[in-house]
């Protein structure tokens, strides 16, 4: 039994200097029935004094879990173990809310909480010049998969999800050794096979947004965690609600991050739902690698 209505969560790695901008806006929250769980992924700047002090003050408990270093996926994970919230709310340790975000996300899901078909809720982010960030809905709320957003409704961009700990709790971030960077995208897609979100048209987290998210960064961390990334394309090859010339994409870049990868070719053959098929597309792969392996630069399509 969940005992309050959210857990704000925030996974940080050195942003001693950004987090007291959240704590604030937190403070300010017109609904106060939440708690904030910290996950520090092996900070070594003034992270923890600084949470002690943010505690020493608050009205509102504050959980502050240090790990060693393992990427986002892993601070999640161990948000979603330790989270008493019924709606679990990501917020970046650089980003903050309005005022009334909890109060509004609060609005929206108790209109569906009792339809077992939901998820969730996820409003819009903007930055903080008060610009949007991604398309509009046209519509005050459209429920759909987090899936069906994006490939049905073609509304891109990012929006700020709370999620029920109970569907966290089941789909928890899959755990490769030795590689510290999953794309969140993995766990989007998959609770989508199951449930919707209501997405509504109301602003509710403040950030600074990269524009150039899809970047030689990303293309690198890709690489250098090719297990996750071979298991992001692999599902989305065989996701049927992600039209045909998108799982094609996805077969093209599985095979594109392959090549560093040490499975052997029939594992990777078989995480592909036509083997077969998937071979023919090979080549494309093959010559998208090369591309980055002398550019770095190429767009990722998915």
């Amino acid at each position: 039994m969940n005992t309050m209505d959210f857990t704000v969560f925030t996974a940080t790695y050195n942003r001693a200097n950004t987090l007291s901008k959240l704590f604030e806006s937190l403070c300010q929250q017109t609904c106060q029935n939440f708690e904030w769980i910290i996950v520090d992924d092996g900070s070594t700047d003034n992270t923890e004094n600084l949470v002690k002090e943010l505690a020493a003050q608050s009205t509102f408990q504050i959980k502050y879990i240090k790990q060693d270093n393992g990427g986002k996926h892993r601070a999640i994970n161990k948000g979603v173990q330790f989270a008493e919230g019924e709606l679990f709310f990501m917020v970046d340790s650089d980003d903050y809310l309005l005022p009334n975000t909890l109060e509004t996300i609060s609005k929206y899901w108790k209109q569906i909480n009792t339809n077992s078909e939901f998820a969730g809720v996820a409003g819009k982010k903007i930055l903080k010049n008060g610009n949007d960030i991604g398309d509009s809905l046209n519509t005050a709320t459209l429920d759909c998969t987090i899936i069906e957003r994006r490939y049905k409704f073609n509304i891109n961009g990012d929006k700020a999800e709370a999620i029920l700990t109970s569907v966290m709790e089941k789909y928890p971030f899959p755990d490769y050794p030795n590689e510290n960077f999953c794309p969140e995208g993995l766990i989007w897609n998959r609770i989508s096979l199951e449930n919707k979100i209501r997405f509504f048209d109301e602003a509710i987290y403040v950030c600074e947004y990269l524009q150039d998210g899809l970047s030689q960064k990303s293309i690198k961390n890709r690489k250098a965690n090719s297990n996750y990334t071979l298991l992001l394309y692999s599902e989305l090859s065989k996701n049927r609600q992600i039209p045909f010339i998108f799982r094609l994409r996805a077969i093209i870049n599985f095979w594109r991050f392959s090549f560093g990868n040490d499975k052997s070719f029939n594992q990777k053959k078989a995480m592909l739902k036509n083997p077969a098929f998937g071979i023919i597309l090979l080549p494309a792969g093959y010559f998208i690698h090369l591309k980055d392996f002398f550019f770095d630069k190429v767009k990722i399509s998915q």
